[in-house]
């Protein structure tokens, strides 16, 4: 499982350019964005069991980092 500490989440408002920061991220070699842009993840009201585990299967390989982007957060 990827180290928590090396997760990057770009918090914006809609409209803010969330989605093109997300597909510059995505471009780069050491970060591994979130298969779905706004995973929400941090919004459910209920996370569930084992929550890091559903979390980082979000992401497609293994990097140095992670990230995710949604102007919900």
């Amino acid at each position: 499982m990827p180290d928590s500490d090396n997760v990057v989440i770009v918090i914006g408002a809609q409209k803010s350019g969330t989605t093109s920061l997300y597909s510059m991220l995505s471009l780069h070699p050491a970060i591994a964005m979130s298969r779905e842009k706004e995973t929400d993840f941090f919004c459910a009201a209920e996370l569930g069991r084992d929550p890091r585990s559903r979390y980082f299967k979000q992401f497609d390989r293994k990097a140095t980092w992670y990230g995710e982007a949604s102007p919900l957060y």
